[in-house]
């Protein structure tokens, strides 16, 4: 049972690892079992957020998950989903975006994060009448570098 822990965490961190050595998902994995099987979890734990640090590190900056909330989004992945993608003029549009693969810059004893976002308009027959370039823009502070922030936006 354990080994099939360790090769279902190797097979998914190699799967996402991009430019990652498959080598080092690998041997972390098997680090993290052996550290498991001794009673070390926090060191199981820190093994595998290295290797998820270095899959991060080689993975393109992109949104891995973005949708239409009916609400204000309370936290990450902690949203109702807008059912319906049309909206009345009078209406608020509200996202929740969770992206990946971003870097941070510092700010004294901060983490930063600065994100933009641009927009494409696109009519119901899936013609482009318009787009909106740096709607939006946020700097993101935080106190460790983590992944998994997210980000909404009213429109």
């Amino acid at each position: 049972m354990k080994f099939c822990f360790a090769a279902a965490i190797a097979a998914m961190l190699l799967f996402t690892a991009g430019k990652a050595r498959a080598g080092e998902i690998v041997d972390a994995t098997v680090n993290a079992e052996q550290f498991l099987a001794q009673r070390k979890y926090d060191d199981a734990l820190a093994t595998l957020d290295h290797a998820k640090g270095e899959v991060w590190k080689a993975t393109q900056m992109m949104v891995r998950k973005a949708l239409f909330t009916a609400s204000e989004p309370q936290g990450f992945g902690v949203y109702d989903i807008k059912e319906v993608t049309t909206f009345k003029r009078s209406e608020p549009i509200i996202t929740h975006a969770e992206p990946v693969g971003y870097g941070f810059g510092r700010d004294g004893d901060l983490y930063v994060i600065d994100l933009g976002l641009d927009f494409v308009i696109k009519s119901p027959d899936g013609k482009n009448p318009g787009t909106a370039g740096e709607l939006w823009f946020a700097r993101v502070a935080l106190a460790r570098a983590q992944q998994g922030v997210h980000g909404h936006v009213d429109l």
